[in-house]
């Protein structure tokens, strides 16, 4: 955009007054920023510090001002908030692309709880009964809620330094946003990675995991035998079990054992495989190839046209790299959002501004849980 000052002025001067032509100006530039009519290629920072600050303060002096009067000169235009947009641009994609697909492993809600939530998780729902003529439709038995999802609250602050504006360094700003995004991505991937393979979250600060805390309890996911809490076995560890053909029918026999704590049978059906990006070739092949890639004989690959499987990837499986895991993971983790991911601007701040020549600065933030809520839909193989 070379005449971002010209269509400032133009609004100015319909408006009939500053304040609200650069309002209005605000609007159309914001508007076109989320549209991606124009891009962070299209727009430079001092444009956008010429066509707003200067338009208010015409008698400022770049000069000679100091950080501490330039940021006090920025803070009340419509500056921070076409900036704002300008970073959010850059890096909430960013953010998103380092999510990656690990957001398929998790099925999303939402809270008003900042600390605790508590949903119903593996609570086994009454059989549905037969209703004759005349009989009153009985209360289905949903569960107490016994699963506990800690909220907590990641963030960082953007600064943006006088300098910054004066020499038009828009492709560092513009940097910085896209790195600050792939940050928050890779933190949300890690924390969801270390929920479902049960490992200490490192988002939390844990020291061991707490990935399922049931009944007010935390339980181990991954074990052979889950009947000292639960009604049954449910075997969802198979060891000694490496990636292969042979290894994925032993795991798939495990999910036709599972049990809820009336005694039925569970129908959960495997849709998903993780491993670390080591093993990915391998877990791709075995389930997108028409035939069975380590079968003595060649026939169909059931993994792919019967299952369905789909493989992930993530480096931050902890443990052993040979580690794996199958399973319906949108019905075994759940993820709940406080606040998705977002950029804010904060007033001034006039010991930034005299210690680090900072006039503006953006925080950049999430707020959320993850956990998960049935184990009895996960198996963890190991080699």
């Amino acid at each position: 955009m070379a005449r971002l000052k010209e269509l400032a002025l133009n609004h100015i001067k319909d408006a009939g007054n500053v304040k609200e032509g650069l309002q209005r100006f605000k609007n159309d530039v914001v508007s076109w920023i989320k549209s991606k009519e124009i891009t962070s290629s299209d727009i430079h920072i001092r444009e956008i510090f010429d066509a707003t600050v200067m338009q208010e303060n015409p008698d400022l002096d770049l000069a000679t001002i100091d950080t501490v009067g330039l940021a006090e000169a920025i803070g009340p235009t419509v500056f921070p908030s076409i900036t704002g947009e300008l970073i959010a641009s850059e890096l909430l994609p960013a953010y998103q692309y380092r999510v990656g697909e690990v957001e398929d492993l998790v099925s999303v809600g939402t809270t008003k709880r900042w600390d605790y939530e508590y949903i119903a998780g593996m609570r086994a729902i009454t059989k549905m009964p037969r209703v004759y003529p005349g009989q009153q439709y009985p209360l289905a038995d949903w569960g107490e809620k016994k699963v506990r999802v800690e909220i907590a609250k990641f963030g960082q602050i953007l600064e943006l330094e006088k300098e910054l504006i004066i020499s038009d360094q828009t492709g560092q700003l513009i940097t910085r946003a896209q790195e600050a995004g792939a940050t928050m991505g890779d933190h949300r991937h890690e924390f969801i990675i270390d929920t479902v393979t049960d490992n200490a979250r490192t988002a939390l600060e844990e020291s061991s995991s707490t990935a399922m805390y049931y009944d007010g309890s935390t339980r181990t996911v991954y074990a052979n035998d889950h009947s000292s809490w639960d009604a049954y076995a449910n075997d969802n560890l198979a060891a000694s079990s490496a990636l292969g053909t042979a290894g994925l029918r032993t795991v798939y026999g495990l999910f036709g054992t599972m049990q809820d704590e009336r005694g039925r049978y569970i129908n959960a059906m495997p849709k998903q495989i993780l491993v670390h990006p080591t093993k990915y070739p391998e877990a791709w092949q075995h389930v997108t190839d028409i035939s069975m890639p380590d079968a003595v004989e060649s026939g169909s690959n059931f993994f792919k046209s019967k299952l369905g499987l789909k493989a992930y990837q993530s480096p931050y499986i902890g443990g052993n790299t040979t580690d794996w895991y199958v399973g319906d993971f949108q019905r075994a983790n759940r993820w709940l959002w406080f606040q998705k991911p977002k950029v804010d601007k904060q007033g001034k701040d006039s010991d930034a501004a005299f210690e680090r020549d900072v006039v503006l600065r953006f925080k950049y933030s999430y707020s959320g849980g993850c956990c998960i809520q049935d184990y009895r839909f996960l198996v963890k193989a190991t080699a």
